[in-house]
């Protein structure tokens, strides 16, 4: 099947289908510039449960936590009294 036929079969952008193939998501096999995709792969992935997307590090604090004064970088153009 072609990448045309399949971004219609599973109703998707043609930039979405790339995008996925590129983070490993659609079985395709590469081989140089060709993507060969099966339809038979693409209907188990299809019917695969979807794996949990790796929550990342919040950079955020809990609410009420402030930082430290001291790990704070100094103020430029400012000197104390």
């Amino acid at each position: 099947m072609t990448v045309q036929e399949a971004c219609e079969y599973l109703r998707m952008p043609l930039s979405t289908f790339y995008y996925k193939v590129k983070k490993d998501n659609i079985p395709v096999i590469k081989q140089g510039k060709h993507l060969y995709i099966y339809r038979d792969e693409l209907d188990k992935w299809l019917e695969s449960p979807a794996k949990p997307r790796p929550r990342k590090a919040s950079r955020r604090r809990p609410c009420g936590q402030r930082t430290p004064a001291s790990s704070r970088p100094p103020c430029s153009g400012w000197t104390a009294p």
